[in-house]
């Protein structure tokens, strides 16, 4: 039995998606691993990332609820608000902000 801890690395320095992610999920992985340089994303960060993606395509989920619903449903804008601010969150851990420019 494998440890789940333990992350596979290529030689090119980015990482590959978990094995446990959906193809979307996969693909927002591969995407954000790709905007940034080679070596990047170490595996200390392996399960913020993971957490990234998942948390990205659960706010698209909610999201599109919000729009195809007449009216407001307030405990689902509640929970996109909860799941937004855990996407900047995890998007601020993870250094995927821009930054401002001193003095800005």
């Amino acid at each position: 039995m494998t440890d789940p801890s333990i992350v596979p690395f290529p030689k090119d320095g980015r990482p590959l998606p978990p094995k446990h992610l959906s193809a979307e999920e996969a693909e927002t992985w591969r995407a954000v691993v790709g905007s940034r340089p080679a070596g990047y994303f170490g595996p200390e960060v392996h399960a913020v990332l993971s957490s990234y993606v998942t948390t990205v395509m659960i706010c698209d989920d909610i999201g599109a609820r919000l729009r195809a619903i007449e009216g407001v449903d307030h405990a689902l804008l509640e929970t996109y608000d909860r799941m937004t601010r855990l996407l900047m969150d995890l998007a601020t851990a993870l250094c995927l902000l821009p930054t401002r420019p001193a003095g800005a």
